[in-house]
């Protein structure tokens, strides 16, 4: 049984529009500015997550923070937060009599959920 499992991830897109910053560290203790996770907590029902981290990123990044926000969430305006959860996928449900192959088909359209979701928002925000 799968639980409490969060699969993180990043892309090449987003790690140039936000790249890591040694001197940042976000609430999930690393240096990346977002974070792509896959959330497994409810399972069988699989979705994934868009969040920005901490809100102590250097301050250049702060247009292209307000911008994403701005699209996503337009009336969260906080300039302090933990993190800033801006978008989920649609739920998915594993087939739990056909594991294997509902898995694989649920990250393939979850992945290109995302992908075609982050395509539009950095067109939309540079």
């Amino acid at each position: 049984m799968i639980i409490n499992t969060v699969i993180s991830f990043s892309t090449y897109r987003m790690d140039e529009f936000f790249p890591e910053d040694d001197k940042y560290v976000n609430s999930w203790g690393d240096h990346s500015l977002y974070r792509y996770y896959i959330y497994l907590r409810h399972y069988p029902d699989i979705s994934a997550k868009f969040e920005l981290g901490e809100s102590n990123f250097n301050p250049i990044y702060a247009d292209s923070v307000n911008k994403i926000t701005q699209l996503y969430k337009p009336g969260d305006s906080r300039d302090v937060f933990k993190y800033k959860r801006l978008y989920s996928t649609k739920k998915y449900t594993v087939d739990e009599d056909n594991i294997d192959e509902s898995c694989q088909k649920i990250i393939d359209s979850i992945v290109s959920e995302l992908l075609k979701k982050e395509e539009t928002m950095l067109i939309k925000c540079k």
